[in-house]
């Protein structure tokens, strides 16, 4: 029986066992639900990732910087990536809301270059 995902603080260790695995195989649904989570936040995954990454082994980072103009194109392409992604009755519905609007903008134009001149400092 397949079973949709679930995640696993609203389930019991017996049922958690039993839904992840059926005779020591993976239990496909279980594995999709994982797949479908994964890919809805893999932004905020790979970008923790690359910060441990860089923290951890600093000098490949810095030879990419001042040789390439690889930092440019990652970030033309997240916005790319991020554009194409965005449902646009969801973005009108949101123009709507000015409140969520003038929070999105101080956040993107005061929290975050904050925040990167924070991690330049460390």
């Amino acid at each position: 029986q397949a079973r949709a995902f679930v995640p696993s603080t609203c389930i019991s260790a017996a049922d958690r066992h039993s839904s992840t695995t059926t005779g020591g195989r993976v239990d496909a649904a279980a594995m999709a639900g994982w797949a479908a989570f994964l890919l809805k936040w893999h932004l905020v995954f790979m970008m923790v990732f690359a910060i441990a990454f860089g923290f951890l082994f600093p000098e490949p980072g810095k030879w990419v910087g001042e040789n390439t103009p690889l930092t440019t194109i990652a970030v033309v392409v997240i916005f790319v990536i991020s554009g194409f992604l965005l449902r646009t009755k969801e973005l009108r519905d949101a123009m709507g809301s000015l409140g969520a609007v003038a929070l999105g903008a101080v956040a993107i134009l005061a929290v975050t270059p904050c925040l990167g001149f924070l991690l330049l400092e460390l």
